[in-house]
């Protein structure tokens, strides 16, 4: 474990989170199956990085019971207009009465902070208030020095990355900045910045030592770059076409 490792686990013990550390997504699977027992109710956030260790498939196949509105048959079906956008956000607020929650951050940075930035919103909530256990999986590439650098991240990465992988097309996707856009395809509604463990809930912050999720600094090497966003892009399926029904 690196010196930066250990200062974000202290840093985070310090504002209230159960901090852990796992050194393989082995371990950090089986780390989160000891923390949420059998029959327990599990909702999600939408996470890259939990679909990449295939956190879903594991929890069912052991006895959880999940509401994931990520899940690859219902991100079809919700494309295709079998399922309304309507009944997709009650899908999404259902998961959020789940005993646990679970999702991953875009950022966590050395201080002990948390960073997301968010279009819908649900992600963000469950991790603020509302499910009485959260679990936070982070790959140390989500690491950053402060606030400041999250912030440049978010912006210049994360943001402009995502909207690219979705099929959406903000002005960031080209200038790979914000440009505080107003249009249909922003993705970036909300950003939140998690100075604390929330009061009323008991949250998690998993480290596992991966690259998981979509995060990078621009001056790493371009192979690294693209294999983290190859991994992110072969788990994001979650686009609602503009086929997808408005009514119930």
């Amino acid at each position: 474990m690196s010196n930066t490792v250990e200062r974000v686990l202290e840093a985070l013990t310090h504002n209230g989170f159960h901090a852990m550390y796992a050194d393989t997504a082995a371990i950090a699977c089986q780390t989160v199956l000891r923390i949420i027992p059998p029959g327990a109710t599990v909702g999600f956030g939408d996470s890259a990085s939990i679909r990449q260790l295939r956190l879903p498939q594991l929890l069912a196949s052991q006895a959880r019971i999940l509401v994931d509105p990520f899940e690859r048959e219902l991100c079809r079906r919700c494309n295709n207009g079998e399922i309304s956008k309507v009944r997709r956000a009650k899908i999404y607020r259902f998961s959020l009465q789940c005993e646990y929650f679970m999702t991953g951050s875009n950022a966590v940075t050395q201080t002990g902070e948390l960073v997301n930035i968010d279009g819908t919103g649900n992600r963000v909530s469950g991790m603020i208030f509302g499910p009485e256990r959260i679990i936070v999986v982070v790959g140390l590439n989500k690491i950053v020095k402060d606030y400041a650098d999250a912030y440049h991240r978010l912006t210049t990465v994360i943001v402009p990355h995502h909207a690219k992988a979705m099929g959406y097309h903000p002005p960031c996707v080209t200038t790979q900045q914000c440009v505080n856009c107003k249009g249909k395809d922003k993705q970036c509604s909300m950003l939140v910045r998690i100075l604390q463990s929330p009061e009323e809930s008991d949250c998690t912050v998993l480290l596992v030592n991966e690259d998981l999720g979509l995060a990078w600094d621009q001056d790493w090497p371009e192979k690294r770059r693209q294999s983290i966003y190859d991994s992110y892009n072969e788990v994001t399926w979650l686009r609602l076409g503009k086929s997808a029904a408005e009514g119930e």
